[in-house]
């Protein structure tokens, strides 16, 4: 079994790190962790990518619009199943493309803003 000091070693030999618990507001501790991180030269991330509040609502409305038709009998609960599958996608995808256009960027190129 390793020791504590050789999977801390072994951590810090990564390139990417992503850190779970990172805020908007500072004062969390997770933001300094994160700052320490990226000054050492590491290229971190924010392990949870938040929607932005309108596009939370949009989701939701988008959702109980579906869930809706479900119970008018228009949309059975396949189609409903896929059609939440296709959103959740599509809210993956728009959430974390900043985040992947940055993360798979060669090093020393102009980093990617993220939102």
């Amino acid at each position: 079994m390793p020791t504590l000091k050789e999977t801390v070693s072994d951590f810090l030999a990564q390139e990417r790190i992503a850190v779970v618990g990172v805020s908007r507001d500072g004062g969390q501790a997770a933001n300094l962790v994160y700052k320490k991180l990226r000054d050492a030269g590491y290229r971190v991330f924010p392990g949870v990518i938040r929607l932005s509040r309108p596009g939370w609502r949009r989701f939701r409305r988008k959702v109980l619009q579906r869930n809706q038709m479900r119970i008018n009998g228009i949309m059975d609960n396949g189609v409903l199943m896929r059609s939440m599958a296709g959103l959740m996608g599509h809210v993956k995808q728009a959430c974390t493309r900043n985040l992947r256009a940055s993360f798979f960027q060669r090093p020393g190129a102009k980093e990617a803003t993220t939102v």
